[in-house]
């Protein structure tokens, strides 16, 4: 499955980034999120709501990240995913054999104080799966 059909069957509705990890010597980015389902029909068509596949605490991992950003920079996405999405293929002028992906979240940041805004989480990457803290090393990729 490629990506871009990969995250149409992410389901993020009501939930929350618990932390964003970044391994800068094997280029991947991982986002935790409370509760992560899978519609397998796709955003695109109406869900029957199920929750057998869900992954509690789960990761969406990015591979082979060549670039993220944050806008606005400083506030800390820690929050509410409001939207998930990606296009490409985009490719590489330097290696024109990798395809790579823009993924973007948008992500509620929240202060101590209460003030909220969304941050923009923009990743160019080459993959993405899920992991399951159940299932250590498993990685999900359909």
């Amino acid at each position: 499955m490629n990506p871009m059909e990969f995250v149409d069957t992410i389901y993020l509705g009501d939930r929350a980034c618990k932390g964003i990890l970044v391994d800068a010597w094997n280029r991947t980015i991982a986002i935790r999120v409370d509760d992560i389902s899978r519609s397998r029909e796709g955003k695109n068509n109406e869900w029957g709501f199920t929750s057998e596949e869900d992954i509690e605490n789960g990761l969406i991992v990015f591979t082979e990240v060549e670039s993220i950003q944050f806008d606005p920079s400083g506030p800390i996405p820690n929050d509410f995913i409001n939207s998930f999405s990606v296009t490409g293929p985009i490719t590489d002028g330097a290696r024109p054999e990798v395809q790579l992906f823009q993924f973007e979240l948008g992500i509620t940041s929240c202060s101590r104080t209460g003030v909220t805004g969304e941050v923009i989480l923009t990743m160019v990457a080459a993959g993405v799966h899920l992991e399951d803290p159940a299932r250590p090393g498993l990685k999900i990729k359909d």
